[in-house]
């Protein structure tokens, strides 16, 4: 019985402990409820490439006066208001979902239709990010310089 007593313990010790769930919680499940609401414009960062290098980078502030804000409804409504003389009025409306695991912002009109990369740096800041193939930059001297790709992160700020 003495043997047998630690041999006791040692299964119920093991019987006991309780199997924890280590699957990481999605940072992304929230995105859909995160989007909703008006929005305007932040800060921009454009970063263009040559041969897979960067080239140039211009940082662009936030404007300073509010010329259009963004409203991303829970029907799937994205809207586009624009001032007129310090008045905002509807100028367009589209469609959009989030694809990919809430990670793409899917957004279109009709046949067209374009995908942004999206992240949020918290709840009040999304990051747009937009690839185009083939661009150009002005640089402070004036010249203008092809690139192979520039890419663009756009902030939008919660209004």
């Amino acid at each position: 019985m003495k043997k047998l007593l630690p041999f006791i313990i040692v299964v119920l010790i093991f019987a006991g402990c309780k199997k924890s769930n280590n699957t990481p919680a999605d940072p992304n499940a929230d995105n859909p409820s995160k989007i909703l609401g008006k929005w305007k414009d932040g800060s921009a960062l454009a970063i263009y490439y040559t041969n897979g290098k960067e080239v140039y980078r211009q940082t662009y502030p936030a404007p300073t006066t509010l010329m259009y804000y963004y409203e991303f409804t829970s029907s799937g409504a994205y809207n586009l208001y624009q001032s007129t003389n310090g008045t905002f009025s509807l100028a367009g409306t589209l469609n959009y979902s989030l694809t990919t695991s809430n990670t793409v912002l899917h957004v279109s009109s009709g046949s067209q239709s374009i995908d942004y990369p999206i992240s949020f740096t918290d709840n009040n800041t999304i990051v747009l990010t937009d690839t185009i193939i083939g661009s150009s930059y002005t640089t402070t001297g004036g010249a203008t310089v092809t690139v192979d790709k520039e890419v663009d992160y756009d902030n939008l700020v919660r209004l």
